[in-house]
């Protein structure tokens, strides 16, 4: 895999084949632009090396995708059964499940029939010229930039629980300490190995979790009341902010380029995201029912299901495999967030392992860290600011951007191009939307707290 500086500067034009479906394959040079955006970890291909030479198989692969994407967004799936009713939030989930089949599916040839770009505004420039890099520039990568700030949230309220109230520092500082060293690992291939512990401790967290609802005596369980559609008390914002709750639990499109460019074969990411996405449906299906029957809408639904537990020792485990979940997903997205700034502000490479190379790293994921830490100190509401963050870019990482490039840039059925033109009014209605609403319910909330 390539890391800052590695690649050389491309010394000809880059060549985008576009099998069209009327007549035959057509080629054409990418338009980089020129805004001054430089690649500078390009990956270029010949008859002597090819990019799947190396990199990761898709095992290492989906261990990444699944510590990335199935976290934090399952916590908040309980709160969406609360407010939409078993109906609604189980059709919410297998739409979105299938709309991740199909988001995958796009991905995969998007990158296998580009092997020469490995970020995502190099695409968006070579399908739609500016406009499509500031949009891209505008969705995808502010999700980038905010998505850790999300982590960091999570990672404080879990290091909350295990601290148990007790002074010292806060767990947002302690958090950020821990991760200002982790944040240095730059290969994505030697995050791969770590992911496996994040996958695995996620899944033993929520195992844990779905024990105590369905076998411990809850004292909110007597008055749980349930219901098959969205109740009086929920609002149409809140059905709204809900629904992007979903978005954001089957989000991290953004990163996906990444992943797949550091693919020995970027075709077999398409069984990278059906592997995930079965995965994900079919435990958020399992943590969503068992929370709702178990607590219905009695607790606070503004936080993740495993801060409003009856504190004991299982919990005290939980919220410790979800720290050590939380921090690996940290050190994947400050490693997309660092490696996508110097790309696009870098105007000159620096060696990989030089003083400069480890320096403009250090530099920009601490920033990172310090930021995300801010962020969340700002904002700590969980529910509502997973729902703007999946307003802001999920919306757009998974499907907008998805569909505009495939219908600029791959050979698509008519049921596929059907499908893709209307994603396209479909997701920008949603993210309007969704901003408004989320916005609104944190004013609300932030003018209400104490």
């Amino acid at each position: 895999m390539s890391e800052v500086g590695d690649a050389e500067a491309p010394t000809a034009p880059l060549l985008a084949t576009v099998p069209d479906a009327h007549s035959g394959p057509k080629s054409f040079p990418l338009d980089l632009g020129d805004d001054g955006v430089e690649d500078i970890t390009l990956e270029r291909t010949t008859s002597h090396h090819s990019a799947d030479a190396a990199g990761n198989g898709w095992k290492a692969t989906t261990f990444i995708l699944l510590t990335d994407m199935f976290g934090l967004g399952a916590l908040a799936i309980p709160s969406v059964f609360a407010h939409l009713g078993w109906l609604a939030a189980g059709v919410a989930l297998l739409a979105l499940g299938s709309a991740m089949l199909f988001s995958g599916s796009l991905f995969t040839r998007l990158a296998a029939a580009h092997p020469d770009v490995s970020v995502y505004h190099r695409l968006a420039g070579a399908a739609y010229g500016r406009r499509g890099r500031w949009l891209v520039f505008g969705t995808v990568y502010t999700l980038i930039l905010l998505s850790p700030a999300v982590i960091h949230l999570t990672s404080a309220e879990a290091l909350g629980v295990l601290m148990g109230g007790r002074g010292g520092p806060s767990p947002g500082l302690l958090v950020t300490l821990a991760m200002l060293p982790l944040a240095q690992v730059r290969s994505m291939e030697d995050v791969g190995w770590v992911s496996v512990v994040g996958t695995g401790t996620m899944l033993a967290a929520v195992a844990v979790t779905l024990g105590k609802l369905l076998l411990e005596p809850l004292p909110e369980r007597a008055a749980a009341a349930t219901h098959w559609l969205p109740p009086a008390s929920t609002t149409p914002r809140l059905a709204l902010v809900a629904l992007l709750d979903v978005v954001f639990a089957y989000g991290g499109q953004q990163n996906w380029f990444r992943y797949a460019s550091t693919m020995r074969k970027r075709s077999n990411f398409l069984l990278v995201t059906r592997v995930g996405a079965v995965t994900m449906t079919a435990f958020y299906l399992l943590l969503g029912c068992a929370g709702y029957w178990s607590l219905g809408s009695a607790y606070d639904l503004s936080k993740p299901i495993t801060s409003v537990l009856p504190q004991d020792g299982w919990t005290v485990l939980t919220n410790a495999m979800l720290l050590i979940h939380c921090l690996v997903a940290y050190q994947i997205n400050i490693n997309v967030l660092t490696h996508l700034v110097l790309t696009v502000v870098a105007k000159h490479r620096a060696p990989a392992r030089s003083w400069r190379g480890w320096g403009a790293w250090t530099l920009v994921s601490g920033v990172g860290v310090l930021a995300s830490w801010a962020l969340a100190s700002g904002i700590p509401f969980f529910s509502l600011v997973i729902a703007l963050v999946a307003a802001v870019g999920d919306v757009a990482a998974g499907y907008l951007i998805p569909a505009l490039l495939a219908l600029r840039l791959l050979p698509l059925g008519r049921a596929e191009r059907w499908l893709c033109r209307a994603l396209v009014p479909l997701s920008v209605a949603l993210s309007a939307a969704g901003i408004f609403s989320a916005v609104r319910e944190i004013v609300h909330d932030s003018a209400a707290a104490p």
